[in-house]
């Protein structure tokens, strides 16, 4: 069956792919907020979901949802 994996955002270049991807951001916006979100929009199969700030994460999906 499909399997949960917890990353830290240091290691999220290198989890693979999965149906679901969670993510958490806390805290402001920064470049790693920037640089992990798109990563794991490609690592989610069917649903990505990402709780925080709406702005913090809109920017750096490039998305308004």
């Amino acid at each position: 069956g499909d399997d949960v994996f917890f990353a830290d955002v240091s290691a999220a270049d290198r989890a693979g792919s999965r149906p679901v991807v969670v993510v958490a951001v806390n805290g402001d916006a920064d470049p790693t907020v920037a640089r992990t979100l798109p990563v794991a929009r490609d690592r989610a199969g069917a649903l990505l979901i990402v709780c925080g700030d709406p702005q913090t994460i809109n920017s750096a999906l490039g998305a308004g949802v």
